[in-house]
């Protein structure tokens, strides 16, 4: 859609590079049925809101899948993503709302630009909220909070936060290090560029809380841990 809502109400099924576009800034993308890439990139892109009330699960392997709004990502509880060894990339000028996201080995980022990454699922859940090799996360306000962390199944991790502070539970062993996380972003041509994304290091929150629990065998730290 070049300008106005897209609302995906039947499954769709692609075998290429897939872009699903609500132009405009007030126009927002819900999918409401699951997407399903098997041989392709895929690139989900709104001007105002993305809601995901569906899977998106691309399965061949290496493909990344990426999510980007003009102001918020709203995940479902029911709703997970998920690639085969691909990056997957949730960029919001707002907030970001997450409830499964899988990568495999590869690396997950999240950016909520102005906002919160925030867990959606109940307070106090133990569920699995990321499963990746790598993980980077930016927020202008919280990452988590004391109530709801942010539960995460990874291998090394990066965080910085604002004032809302950071808040991480790791199911595993758990390294703090630089992590990189580049996605190919498809265009209307259906061509797919690779990001461009300096690696983030250490975990920080600008006037917050750092609170990290690691409830595997180690927490090893190679970078800077600063809570100002």
């Amino acid at each position: 859609s070049a300008a106005g809502d897209l609302a995906i109400g039947q499954q769709v099924q692609a075998a290429g590079n897939l872009l699903l576009s609500a132009g405009g800034a007030a126009s927002d993308l819900t999918l409401n049925a699951a997407v399903t890439n098997s041989g392709g990139n895929s690139s989900l892109v709104a001007g105002r809101d993305l809601l995901q009330n569906a899977g998106m699960n691309a399965t061949a392997a290496g493909k990344s899948v990426e999510l980007r709004a003009g102001r918020d990502i709203v995940m479902a509880q029911a709703a997970a993503s998920s690639a085969n060894n691909g990056n997957i990339l949730l960029a919001a000028a707002g907030s970001v709302t997450i409830s499964s996201l899988n990568a495999g080995s590869a690396n997950v980022g999240i950016a909520a630009a102005t906002g919160s990454i925030v867990d959606g699922d109940a307070a106090g859940d133990t569920a699995v909220d990321i499963v990746a090799g790598g993980l980077q996360l930016r927020a202008g306000n919280a990452i988590g909070s004391g109530a709801n962390a942010i539960e995460t199944n990874v291998v090394i991790a990066t965080a910085q936060a604002g004032a809302g502070g950071v808040y991480l539970a790791e199911t595993n062993a758990l390294t703090l290090a630089g992590v990189t996380v580049q996605v190919n972003r498809v265009g209307a041509t259906g061509t797919a560029v690779a990001t461009t994304d300096a690696a983030r290091n250490g975990v920080s929150a600008q006037g917050g809380n750092v609170v990290l629990v690691s409830n595997g065998a180690s927490l090893v730290v190679n970078g800077a841990v600063a809570s100002n």
